[in-house]
This record gives C-alpha cells, sequence and structure tokens, in this order.
C-alpha cells in the first residue's frame, strides 16, 4: 500500500491549520477561547453523530435541541467557573435546561416513539450525550483543575499516533488490523503509532518543567520518574485513542459513509479527527487518581 501524495499534501495543509487551532486556544489558556472552540467542535460533532445513527435525521427540531443541550453544557462549565455569581447563575440556569432536555428525551419516547425503535431512538441520543458531551466537558474540568498542557498533551500523542500509524501503515503495513470495521488500518501501523507515541510522551515527560507542566513537577521529582510517568500515560492515550478510532468507524460502517462530514478538507468531519480524544479524555482519570 502506497503513499497519496495529493491526499498527503491536503491532509497536512488542512491538518497543520487545524493543529494551529487547537494550540493557540490552548497555550493563550483564555477560557473563552477555548470555551468557544470546544463548544463549536460539539455541536458540530452531535449534528454528524444524528446523521451517522440516522436519529433525528428527518426531525430537525429534535436534532436542534441536541445541539443545543450539548452547548449548554460546555458553556455552562465556563459560566460556573467564571467566578462571577452572576455567571455562575446564568452556569447553573444551563445545567437545569438540560436536565430538563434529558428529562424531555425520555417522556419523549414514552408519548411519542412508541413504536419497535424506541428503545434504540432514546439509546442513540443518551449515547450521543455521553459519547460527545461528557468527554468535552471533563476535557474542560482537567484544563480548570489540572491545566492546559495535560489536554494540550492527549492532542499531541493523538496527532503523533494518527500521523506514524498513517505512515507506518502506508509504506510497511502488510498484515490487517480489523478489516471487517476500518479495512485500511493495519498491525504495523498500530505498533507504529503506539510505539512513538510513548517516545514522545517520555521525552515530553523528562522535559516537563521546560515545557511549563508545575502539575508534573509536583507530582513526580525526578526527571526519569516523569518521563515513565508521561510514556505511561501516552500508551494509554493511543490506546484509547485507537479505540475511539475504531468505535466511530464502526458507526460509519453501519451508516454505509466513508467519513461523518465535510467540514475538514484530507479529514472528514470533525467527529472524524475527534473520534480519538473523545475516548482517550479519559486517560486523564488515571494521572487524577494518582
Amino acid at each position: 500500500m502506497g503513499l497519496d501524495a495529493k491526499n498527503l499534501i491536503l491532509r497536512a495543509t488542512s491538518g497543520i491549520l487545524y493543529v494551529a487551532l487547537i494550540v493557540f486556544t490552548l497555550v493563550c489558556k483564555n477560557p473563552l477561547y477555548y470555551t468557544l472552540l470546544f463548544s463549536f467542535f460539539t455541536g458540530v460533532m452531535i449534528i454528524e453523530y444524528n446523521l451517522l445513527t440516522k436519529e433525528n435525521r428527518t426531525t430537525p427540531f429534535r436534532t436542534t435541541l441536541d445541539v443545543l443541550a450539548s452547548v449548554g453544557m460546555v458553556w455552562a462549565f465556563f459560566f460556573f467557573y467564571s467566578g462571577d455569581e452572576n455567571n455562575q447563575r446564568i452556569g447553573f440556569s444551563l445545567i437545569i435546561f438540560y436536565l430538563f432536555y434529558l428529562f424531555y428525551v425520555i417522556v419523549r419516547t414514552i408519548f411519542s416513539d412508541i413504536n419497535a425503535s424506541a428503545v434504540r431512538s432514546i439509546g442513540s441520543v443518551l449515547l450521543g450525550q455521553l459519547y460527545i458531551t461528557l468527554p468535552v466537558v471533563l476535557s474542560l474540568f482537567y484544563i480548570q483543575h489540572v491545566g492546559a498542557f495535560f489536554v494540550l498533551f492527549i492532542f499531541i500523542i493523538l496527532w503523533v499516533n494518527d500521523t506514524s500509524a498513517y505512515l507506518v501503515g502506508s509504506l510497511l503495513g502488510r498484515h490487517k488490523l480489523y478489516p471487517a470495521v476500518s479495512p485500511k488500518k493495519s498491525v504495523e501501523g498500530l505498533i507504529g503509532g503506539l510505539l512513538l507515541s510513548v517516545v514522545i510522551g517520555g521525552l515530553m515527560g523528562y522535559y516537563a518543567q521546560e515545557i511549563g507542566s508545575a502539575y508534573l513537577m509536583n507530582l513526580e521529582n525526578t526527571r526519569v520518574g516523569q518521563s515513565l510517568f508521561m510514556a505511561i500515560l501516552a500508551l494509554a492515550i493511543a490506546v484509547l485513542g485507537s479505540l475511539g478510532d475504531l468505535f466511530e468507524s464502526v458507526l460509519k460502517r453501519q451508516a454505509k459513509v466513508k467519513d461523518s462530514g465535510h467540514l475538514i478538507p484530507g479529514h472528514g468531519g470533525v467527529l472524524d479527527r475527534l473520534d480519538s480524544f473523545l475516548f482517550a479524555v479519559y486517560a486523564l482519570v488515571f494521572l487524577l487518581l494518582c
């Protein structure tokens, strides 16, 4: 399987812009910037998810409500942690709205969706919230309590894993990883991605003080300990990220589409780019428990 030069250039160009946007918002550490970006990502991913699962596809009101509820939860976090009492009231109101939204979904299923697909309908909606909204809100929680460095670290490891897996798989891939779900992925690509992710994670841990991770410096008091910890964290991120990628591939396979959308040239939709992130966010639970 050879490299597709044209596709590689397109992926690289749009990928650089995508990466620059994320890095800028996280490095600036301005809550408004990354809340705007994450709320945009959340809304688009909910739409793409509904299209993939065909849930609410013929009822724009339901999809609109799904988007408003999810984006509302992202902004609820922003207002709640603003420190201003009036803003905190707004955040609390958004949380109440979200709870009413969940209640509405259940009531709607009882009185409006009484058919053979009723359970599937409510299951799809609630899964979308767990799959998309919860990880995004968790990532904002990590930024607030642990620092933007670790959320940026997730992105860096996922980019390293994705790029190295693509290149190694394209050049050396011989054994299919899971052809029934993702025919282009190879075992060689998976191994290459995991190995380089661990190396980069270890190096970032070793130079944690230079790159500004005060939390990590308090966690481990030796460079070797920091390096080992971050290498393990990188491995967890890469593994969970690969599972997230396969999960979205299952959704696309069932929907019989190649991409979740077309917003990012060469990469597909936003969900295509953040599918790994949505799973990898949970790797930071390991960090908070240590």
